[in-house]
């Protein structure tokens, strides 16, 4: 990760570059910018945001499916019925609040998930320590570790995409005609980003 934030802190000094070489010492612009290097960087950024974005859902999408798992080798460990169906329904009810990239200018949403997220997981894992799957069946610590992995993967995933969108926000703002060419004629939106714990 640290390589990551290196990159991107190289984008943009790369991007002022851009701009400033654009500029005469009088302070006036200079008709002729570096536009290869702007749909260059604008090209990376696009896509390390859209591919940050896109992992980060499938593992999302796999701790959902590990949790499903669980809940299966749990039912067949000792958990009872009711316990069980509780637990399906509490996981559910997670994926309803699942968000779409759209939802990330509405931080709430992303409040909400990530809260019912740690609290369903707390408790899928209290029901699990109660019965001990562990000494049971042991697929089930592998999963649970999996769990864990998955969820941290993805909020670093987060910080990924953000650091690269961020570029790609500034370049957008700051060559709004130029980008719209490369993109046959639409101007693209800014992206919305995450709330980062360090913003």
């Amino acid at each position: 990760m640290n390589k990551n934030i290196f990159n991107i802190a190289l984008a943009f000094a790369f991007l002022t570059l851009v701009v400033s070489c654009g500029k005469k010492d009088s302070g006036e612009v200079a008709e002729q910018i570096n536009y290869d290097s702007v749909y260059s960087l604008y090209n990376t950024v696009k896509f390390k945001s859209d591919s940050s974005w896109e992992h980060m859902i499938y593992e999302d999408n796999g701790k959902l499916e590990l949790m499903e798992e669980l809940i299966s080798i749990m039912a067949q460990s000792g958990l009872s019925s009711e316990e069980a169906e509780k637990l399906k329904n509490g996981l559910n009810d997670l994926k309803s609040l699942q968000y779409s990239r759209a939802d990330l200018k509405e931080s709430e949403k992303i409040d909400i998930y990530d809260s019912a997220t740690d609290s369903y997981t707390m408790q899928l894992f209290e029901a699990a320590d109660k019965i001990k799957v562990q000494d049971i069946n042991g697929e089930a610590e592998i999963i649970m570790d999996s769990i864990e992995s998955a969820n941290n993967n993805r909020l670093m995933l987060r910080i990924d995409h953000d650091a690269h969108t961020k570029v790609y926000n500034e370049i957008i703002m700051n060559f709004p005609d130029s980008i719209s060419s490369l993109e046959n004629g639409v101007k693209p939106e800014e992206r919305g980003i995450f709330t980062l714990p360090f913003e």
